[in-house]
């Protein structure tokens, strides 16, 4: 089987409010869902983060990495683009709301 094209990298620190509609709009693309991965970098969050994605994860939807410690945008982006398999990749933050492609 085929890996996606795309991987799309979201950095999450303690942004449980916002997160699951970022997930939303991120599922919602006009592009087939088998040609992009999402995942999730949890950078360590104090709040219900984790709790807040846990429905995306079961369904299938999301993968998520969560760090050890906290480690940053960047650090968090690069930790999800060594978990990423997409030949291109994109970095959303976790309060964002992407538009249908």
């Amino acid at each position: 089987m085929r890996g996606p094209d795309i991987s799309v990298v979201v950095t999450n620190y303690n942004y449980a409010t916002y997160i699951r509609r970022c997930l939303r709009s991120l599922l919602n693309q006009d592009i087939e869902r088998g040609r992009y991965e999402i995942i999730v970098v949890d950078d360590h969050s104090t709040d219900d983060s984790l709790q807040a994605i846990a429905a995306f994860v079961e369904a299938g939807d999301v993968k998520v990495v969560v760090n050890k410690k906290n480690l940053g945008v960047g650090g968090s982006s690069r930790v999800g683009v060594d978990h990423s398999r997409g030949k291109y990749f994109v970095r959303v933050d976790a309060d964002d709301y992407v538009q249908p492609a």
